[in-house]
């Protein structure tokens, strides 16, 4: 993870994808969490088989 401004910039590695995301109170944004569950997706992350 680093930061960037207002903007964590999160990876991991195997993937070719990195996830930023914007502070915004306690909320995501919704499409923040379209291209978290894209990724989740993607590369089967999250411990469950989707």
């Amino acid at each position: 993870m680093r930061i960037s401004g207002s903007h964590h910039i999160f990876r991991k590695a195997g993937t070719e994808k990195k996830v930023n995301l914007q502070h915004d109170g306690a909320h995501a944004k919704p499409y923040q969490v379209r291209q978290v569950r894209q990724v989740f997706i993607k590369y089967k992350l999250g411990g469950i088989d989707v």
